[in-house]
């Protein structure tokens, strides 16, 4: 009960674990539940990647681990050239993860033998994060479709390069169609990616969406009987908020801007519809 009521305290759960060995073993689970690392050098050499993955592995404490961030960047990417046999084995213990949220995933070097790299999280994975992942709608989508009991997924700033923009690769089709039927964010995401989404998943099951610079209208049509909230950003390119006389009736009640002619009316489910107002800099 006393490790319980400390859950979010790290420094409490650190001292209980020192109390006693049955203190141990109830607190260390709570102690290492993230694992965190980073691709490139920032500040901490303690989160470089593959470290805190060995130092976890070597005490023992990967599968414990219930949520993974792994921190890339552009020039620094999340690639096959981060693996070797070592890190593979280890990365194979997190065998307990249900939140992974990777930035600069570089979806086209592990394709098509994604599947080995992270056939762990198959079965236990629930939500996804990717930001700044590189590759074509159809690559995103295949790393997405290989965890069959995905609910939540998030999409951020995946534009991809050009070369991955203009062609797909057919060849790729998800292992399995994801249950996705939490919340879903795209934000400022390539229509590739939402076209590739409905295609090859079908009718999604969202209840929740936040979406900003997207498919939103496909990404509406696809959720008819179960999106019960839906919140857009709408953006005034002119800097300057959207005053409410700008604002006019959708469907049922619900208000929005000129920018958001949405059709709504195939959505029986919605049951509130939130539109905030961001402004972008022309200098």
């Amino acid at each position: 009960m006393i490790i319980t009521y400390l859950t979010h305290d790290i420094l409490s759960l650190r001292a209980c674990s020192f109390t006693s060995r049955s203190w141990y073993i109830a607190a260390v689970p709570r102690l290492h539940r993230t694992l965190a690392a980073q691709t490139d050098y920032i500040t901490n050499k303690e989160v470089l990647w593959p470290k805190p993955l060995r130092v976890a592995s070597k005490f023992g404490f990967l599968p414990f681990v219930t949520r993974v961030v792994i921190s890339g960047s552009m020039c620094h990417r999340f690639s096959t050239k981060k693996f070797n046999k070592r890190t593979r084995r280890e990365f194979s213990q997190l065998t307990n993860v249900q939140k992974l949220s990777i930035t600069a995933l570089a979806t086209p070097s592990f394709t098509p033998r994604i599947r080995e790299y992270f056939w762990q999280f198959s079965s236990t994975l629930r939500s996804l994060t990717l930001a700044n992942a590189e590759g074509s709608g159809r690559h995103v989508v295949f790393f997405i479709g290989l965890f069959p009991h995905l609910e939540d997924l998030r999409l951020l700033n995946c534009l991809g390069h050009l070369q991955w923009n203009q062609e797909d690769d057919l060849t790729l089709v998800p292992s399995f169609v994801p249950s996705l039927r939490g919340g879903l964010t795209v934000h400022c995401c390539r229509d590739g990616i939402v076209r590739a989404i409905i295609d090859l998943f079908g009718e999604i099951r969202f209840r929740h969406m936040d979406l900003v610079g997207c498919g939103i209208q496909q990404l509406v049509y696809a959720c008819p009987n179960t999106l019960e909230t839906l919140k857009l950003d709408a953006i005034d390119i002119c800097g300057e908020t959207l005053p409410p006389k700008d604002t006019r009736a959708l469907v049922d009640g619900f208000t929005g801007t000129p920018a958001l002619d949405l059709d709504l009316s195939r959505n029986k489910s919605l049951r509130k519809l939130e539109i905030t107002a961001k402004t972008i800099s022309m200098y």
